[in-house]
């Protein structure tokens, strides 16, 4: 990927108290990638068939 290269290249290139607010900013981000896939509804997730089972129930 040229993109994670690229990143790469820069990280190499900064100082420490750069690294340190850039490992920050991806701490701060980990949290919202994982959310729990009960977060979105089923009606965005699920199967046709899933939907219909849940409806039922």
């Amino acid at each position: 990927m040229i993109l994670r290269e690229t990143l790469k290249q820069e990280i190499d290139t900064l100082s420490e108290s750069q690294l340190q607010k850039i490992a920050e900013m991806i701490a701060s981000l980990k949290p919202q990638l994982q959310k729990p896939i009960k977060s979105i509804p089923i009606w965005q997730r699920a199967t046709p068939l899933e939907r219909v089972n849940d409806l039922r129930a």
